[in-house]
């Protein structure tokens, strides 16, 4: 690594220096050619150019390394700005002293004179600040978007990986859940365990063969939300009533993607946290599409519960009873503890999964699924989505919805 970055150095000294090079070169054979006495270039012109150098050079050095990183930069602009006027009188006594005194001692064989007045010298040195100033404030600018551009890189690779650890998250849970719907057959000896673990497979052969995707076709993805039904109805029997609509329009439906795996999230947690509301366990699903808009609501009834209402998205998360009162004065209703651990209408904690009576393990519920479901949706749809969560007495609501059309 120390290695890499003295040799990264060497090649930023080499190049500045060969730019410097170019620079003056190229400025020295310029002013040869404007101050040339005869139709050709002479040696005599060159020596006068060279001559003329020092006191640009020193104006320009003065400029470049002194005046615009201590003061220009420091947002200091009436002190660059006398201290500037300061090195152009001097760089006027310099250019007076280099032809007076300093080209006899240095050329006695050449008879050497300045005929330029004061102000055409200071014009002369005040072209070469402004030049050498927009070239300064150029490099600074290349080189701030330039760290922007890192910078964003960066982001964007963080993100990337955040992401990827959250979708690694998800399939745990996912397979979590399916685990123990299938646990729950076996603890009954019921003739669909079979079933349900060929169901299984089909769901995790879809999930690895799309976990890396940014996109997927609806319909495959609404298929893939059918068969985790199928698997679900197989642990709750005739105990739950479910109610699927997640049949819409052929035609606009093929126009549209989505991100794999986003809605199985609700789909899941309204399985795994849905408890009879007096002597009905029921589950609903409901797809509504149109060219610009998905919306997609999943509600199960709980357990009796403190009725509440919280919208998230782009705005702040505000708490309401089902009398209109907001809790966010007297009650604090985090995302990250009722809402957040998913369609459930429980304290987060031990609790016995779906219907009672059924032979399910007591799980800790993770609060896992709508944590990532928020992520994501930040990720991929930023300005672009709803995530509205309503407690009622007896059944627990969460609506996504989606603008942009077809993506």
């Amino acid at each position: 690594m120390q290695s890499e970055q003295t040799v990264s150095g060497f090649r930023s000294l080499a190049r500045r220096t060969t730019e410097y090079l170019l620079f003056w070169s190229a400025s020295v054979g310029l002013l040869a050619y404007h101050f040339a006495i005869g139709v050709s270039l002479e040696r005599i012109d060159v020596w006068f150019s060279v001559l003329f150098h020092l006191s640009i050079g020193s104006v320009v050095v003065l400029n470049s390394f002194v005046w615009i990183p201590m003061l220009l930069a420091r947002r200091r602009p009436l002190r660059y700005a006398v201290a500037v006027a300061a090195t152009l009188l001097a760089g006027i006594w310099l250019h007076q002293f280099t032809f007076d005194s300093l080209a006899g001692w240095t050329f006695p064989d050449y008879f050497f004179i300045s005929y330029l007045s004061y102000p055409e010298i200071a014009a002369y040195l005040a072209a070469y600040t402004l030049l050498t100033t927009l070239i300064q404030f150029s490099r600074s600018w290349f080189r701030e978007a330039d760290m922007q551009r890192e910078l964003m890189t960066l982001h964007a690779h963080q993100q990337e990986q955040e992401l990827q650890l959250l979708q690694q998250q998800v399939h745990p849970h996912f397979l979590f859940n399916s685990l123990n719907s299938i646990y729950a057959l076996v603890r009954k000896r019921s003739d669909h365990a079979e079933s349900a673990i060929l169901e299984l497979s089909e769901l995790l052969r879809y999930t690895i063969a799309h976990a890396g995707s940014r996109a997927v076709p609806l319909d495959q993805e609404l298929d893939y939300i059918k068969s985790y039904i199928t698997l679900q109805k197989l642990r709750l029997e005739s105990e739950a009533r479910v109610e699927v609509d997640l049949y819409p329009d052929e035609q606009l439906m093929a126009r549209w993607q989505i991100v794999p795996l986003l809605l199985i999230n609700l789909v899941e947690n309204a399985f795994k946290h849905a408890a009879p509301a007096g002597d009905q366990l029921v589950i609903t699903l409901q797809l509504k599409l149109t060219d610009d808009s998905l919306r997609f609501a999943v509600s199960n009834t709980i357990d009796d519960y403190p009725s509440v209402s919280v919208k998230a998205g782009s705005g702040p998360v505000v708490a309401h009873t089902d009398r209109g009162e907001s809790l966010r004065g007297r009650e604090a209703v985090p995302v990250s503890g009722r809402t957040a651990a998913g369609a459930t209408g429980r304290s987060p904690g031990t609790h016995q999964t779906g219907a009672p009576g059924l032979a399910s393990p007591p799980v800790q519920s993770t609060g896992t699924g709508i944590m990532h479901l928020r992520k994501r949706l930040e990720y991929y749809y930023k300005d672009s989505h709803k995530l509205d969560i309503e407690h009622r007495p007896t059944c627990y609501t969460v609506t996504l919805e989606i603008q942009g059309g077809t993506s």
